[in-house]
Order: structure tokens, then sequence, then C-alpha cells
């Protein structure tokens, strides 16, 4: 006669049930022998039965295994009911199992409804569903209690047992999610001018990779490009968006302009986003222009109490170009937790985040001084503006 091979005479696909039955038994076997004495050499061959309220009639075997955001039915190799509780006349339905806690990261379902109890004839159906909610979770669990509806048999310890199911999550790599903002409009960018491209225009999203690994490209410009630090480029990283360090810059070739972004995290993407721009004419009118007061041989910070202009254009990059120096001091610029340095443009940013100063570095000690500014963004560029720098006097006696 022809054998397979198989230890349990079983095909190959069934050799992980036959190891489970085996195991079972060896663990059914185990509580047998505890239920009942041996006679001894002087016996006269008769056994005393151990009380039924010493059998464990459950075995919470292996933890239930479920990708990410999926559901996986409970099934015997998770609970499994020793089979001797036939001897008891016991039916699957008169094994009932009520949760007590949990699950915390999902739900269970039963014929497509929330349950919080079930029989075993349903778990052997494989009609109880555990349905993970997606969080970035690896490890869930259930507690539950279990009763035997029996008037012939009693099973005191159940009302005080509680058993745990262990459920593993197996993580699964979500895509970015690019979309637009809520109630997104068309982008309005100066003539030639750029505008920052903020959470005001796009969302974008990934739970389970960090801002460096979620890169943003390009797919098509049609008059318009990206920018980052008036470097043209065609992607950028999450990072770089959040910090506000990429802008949409008008090429000046079209009234209307058309961009596509798809988001990548190196494994999956996005849906392509469309964004549409429009080209506008822009007015810059002044807000305030103070000048400021100061102390000989020091320094002041010129802030937005100062010196503020605004656009018609919200975002809209405003620069301030030097067009005639102090007699007296220099002005000076500072990258965020940078050092100042002379410099002869800034931006309303920088004077808005107090990263421009005025310093006095000559041996004189005069009244006042002043500098020369035009206001630009894209092709407009405004009248000049003059802005006042007046000395404190301080007499020593």
């Amino acid at each position: 006669m022809e054998t397979d091979g198989s230890a349990c005479g079983c095909a190959r696909n069934q050799m992980v049930l036959c190891y489970w039955h085996t195991l079972i038994l060896i663990l059914f076997l185990g509580v047998l022998s505890g239920a009942y004495d041996n006679h001894d050499s002087k016996s006269d061959g008769t056994t005393r039965a151990v009380p039924v309220s010493t059998l464990q009639p459950i075995y919470v075997a292996e933890p239930l295994e479920v990708n990410e955001g999926g559901s996986m039915p409970l099934q015997w190799k998770n609970i499994y009911i020793l089979p001797e509780h036939s001897r008891f006349n016991l039916s699957n339905k008169q094994i009932t199992f009520s949760i007590v806690e949990g699950p915390h990261h999902g739900m269970l379902m039963l014929d497509g409804q929330p349950c919080s109890a079930f029989d075993y004839s349903q778990l052997l159906s494989r009609s109880v569903i555990y349905r993970h909610d997606g969080s970035e979770t690896t490890q869930d669990q259930l507690e539950f209690q279990l009763d035997i509806s029996s008037k012939k048999t009693d099973f005191p310890w159940l009302d005080s047992t509680t058993y745990v199911l262990r459920i593993r999550i197996n993580p699964v790599n979500d895509p970015p999610e690019l979309n637009e903002a809520k109630g997104g409009h068309v982008i309005k960018i100066s003539a030639k001018g750029s505008r920052i491209l903020s959470p005001d225009q796009i969302l974008l999203s990934d739970p389970d990779d960090g801002p460096d690994k979620v890169r943003v490209q390009v797919v098509e410009g049609r008059g318009v490009h990206l920018r980052i630090r008036n470097t043209t480029v065609t992607e950028f990283t999450q990072r770089q968006f959040i910090n506000r360090m990429v802008s949409i810059h008008d090429e000046g070739l079209y009234e209307k302009g058309v961009l596509r972004l798809v988001a990548r995290d190196g494994d999956a993407r996005s849906q392509v986003l469309t964004l549409h721009t429009v080209s506008t004419p822009v007015e810059v009118r002044l807000k305030t222009n103070t000048g400021v007061r100061l102390l000989h041989h020091s320094s002041a910070l010129i802030t937005s109490n100062n010196l503020s202009f605004t656009a018609s254009v919200p975002d809209l990059p405003l620069s301030f170009s030097i067009v005639g120096l102090p007699d007296h001091g220099v002005v000076e610029c500072s990258p965020e937790q940078g050092h100042f340095a002379v410099c002869s443009t800034f931006t309303q940013d920088q004077v808005d985040r107090g990263l421009v100063r005025f310093r006095h570095t000559s041996n004189h000690h005069p009244t006042h001084d002043m500098f020369s500014f035009q206001v630009e963004s894209g092709d407009f560029v405004s009248m000049i503006h003059n802005f006042r720098l007046m000395f404190i006097p301080m007499n020593v006696k």
C-alpha cells in the first residue's frame, strides 16, 4: 500500500491541524490524569473520581492575527473547547462566551453587528469576527468569561474565571494623503511673484511615516513652478512643507497656471492633486513706518510695530531692498538661531519675526539717521520710502 508519509495519516496541508489535535489531546490527558487517583498494589482495582469542578474545559491557544485595518474570524485554534464536553451531554450552543473588557483597538462583530456575547457553534462557523480600527497599534486583547448552560453539571469556578485572548496586529504601510484644503479655491499669485505653499492650499499627512520620508513630487507644472530658498525644485519633503519653506512661483507666461502633485513615502503613493493658480495684479499698502529710537553705540530691532506693509494677495512675500544706506550705522539681518550680519535686502517675514536690526557704528553722536528702501513683490516695485533712526541723548554728570 502506498502512503504519503504523514505522521497523522493526513495530507500535507492538514499537518498543522493534526499538530493542534495532538497537542490538545496531550493537554486533555494531563487534565484527566489529575481527575482520577491511581490504585496502589493493594487496592481492589476500583478508582475514585475527582469532582467535575476540577476540570478545565477551555484552552486559549494561538493569538488571533490580523492585518492593520483588516478583519479576521475567531477560530477553534484561538479558543478551543475540549471535545470531552460531549461526555456531559453539552451542545456547542450551550457553551457561551461573554466579553468582559475589550477589544480596545477594534470591534467584535457577529452577523455584521457589534456583539458582546456568542456561543461556541458561532465561533466554529467563523461567524465571530474581529475588525481592527486601522490605528497604528501592534497588539490588542479581549477578556471574556465562559458559561456552560447545563442542569446536570455544575462548573462553579467559571463565574470567577476570566480568560484573555491576545490579538496580534500586523502593521500595514498606509499611503500618504494629499488633498486640497477645505474650501480650496484658485491660488492667487502676483505676476512673476511667489506665494508660500501652506495648509491653506493643501493638506499633507502620513500616519506611519516621518516628515523626512514623505516627499511630494511635481507631476506637471504649467505657468508655475516650485521654489525653496529661491531655487527651483521638483520635489519637497513634508518637513520642508511644515516649515513653510516651499513656495509657488508664477513664471509670468500665462494668466492661469496648473500644478499637479503626488505624495510618496517610498512604498506607496497618494492620488494626484491638481492645483489651479491665477496671476493677479498686486497692490502693496503702507501700514506702519514709525522709525526707531535708540542710544548711541547700541542697536535696535526693527519690528512690525515700526515697519509693516500689506499686499492685496494673502501670504504674498514682500521684500525690502535698501537703496540708500544710513550714514552712521548698518542694517543687519539674522537667519533663525543665527548671527546678525550686514544685509541689503530683507523680507516682511523677517521683520515680523524680529530678525532685522539697525546698529550704530560711527564715533559721532548724531541726533538722527535714516535709510531708504523700496518694497518689491513679483514685478511690483514701490516708490522709495525712508526709515528714520532717532538717537536718544544721554547726559552723564
